[in-house]
Parts: structure tokens; sequence; C-alpha cells
């Protein structure tokens, strides 16, 4: 029997679906969802690959920690996976009630804002270490009457500003 050794390393022939892409803290690369998986493009060095895990259907919304070491990708069904970038594996995968909207790591990296139907939740951040439930659910806030499209924090992190499809805007 001959064993290979082969990996995969990039995803070649397919094109960007549907998603946002993110950027790095410090610009230098951007992560980009193509169907189920994400390609991962050195702005610098000039090369891009592939990560190595894929989601179950497409992904509709990436967000990158400030520190550059975790991601978090969610299909369109909400159904998400919490990624160690830097040792491109998948740690936890978890699903979410409903698909969401929009996601963003608070500017410490602590919490996760999360944007689905109209309401907003906040988890904590998973660790590395192992656990039996790593994502736990902080506080939810339902005060929209529409779904909520956009969730950004402030650049210390003290506000959370919330935009939704009535065009009404909530800090």
């Amino acid at each position: 029997l001959m064993k290979f050794s082969y990996r995969f390393s990039n995803l070649c022939g397919t094109v960007y679906k549907c998603g946002n892409i993110c950027f790095s803290a410090d610009g230098n690369v951007l992560y980009s969802p193509v169907g189920n998986r994400v390609s991962v493009f050195d702005l610098v060095n000039h090369s891009s690959y592939t990560l190595p895990f894929e989601t179950h259907k497409n992904i509709a919304r990436l967000c990158v920690s400030h520190n550059g070491r975790f991601m978090i990708a969610v299909d369109v069904d909400g159904k998400a996976m919490f990624v160690n970038i830097k040792k491109r594996i998948a740690l936890y995968r978890f699903s979410f009630e409903s698909p969401v909207n929009d996601i963003n790591f608070s500017p410490d990296d602590k919490l996760i804002a999360v944007a689905m139907e109209k309401k907003i939740q906040l988890w904590y951040t998973p660790t590395e270490e192992r656990h039996f439930a790593p994502l736990e659910r902080f506080v939810e806030f339902a005060q929209h009457f529409d779904t909520v499209t956009s969730v950004q924090w402030s650049h210390n992190g003290d506000y959370l500003v919330t935009s939704c499809a009535d065009m009404n805007i909530r800090i």
C-alpha cells in the first residue's frame, strides 16, 4: 500500500457567493467566505490559502477577533464555528436559534454581539480550554420592532450601536 500525505491547501475555481469579508486588525490579511469555506488572502506577502474546515451550508457572516487569534463563521441557517486562525482548526461548533444578520467581537475580545431577527444577544467569548458548553449567553435585548441588520461596538467597548430595517438606530 502506498500512503500519501496530501493536505488541503487552497480552493480553486470557486467564486464568492454570499457573506461579508473581514480584515485583520492590522489590515494585512483579508478573510473571505467562498461557499462553505473561508479563504485567507495575505495582502503583504501576495499569497492565499483556504482554511481546512467547512460549514454545512454557505457562510453568511464572518467575524475576526481584534487580537487575530479567533474567527467565527456562521452559515445561512445560524450554525456557527469558532475557529483558531493561527492553528487553522475549528475549536467548537454550535447553533444560534435562527439565521444571524451580523456578528462582532467586542474591542477587548471578551464578548460577542450577535444580531438575529429582532433581537441582539451578547455571548462570552469561548477560550481555548475545553468546556462542555463553551459559548455562554450573557444577555439578550429585544427592543427593535423590525429585523436588526447591523451591530457595532464603540472603540472603547462601552457602547453597542444597532441598526434596524425600519431605519432606527439604538445605542
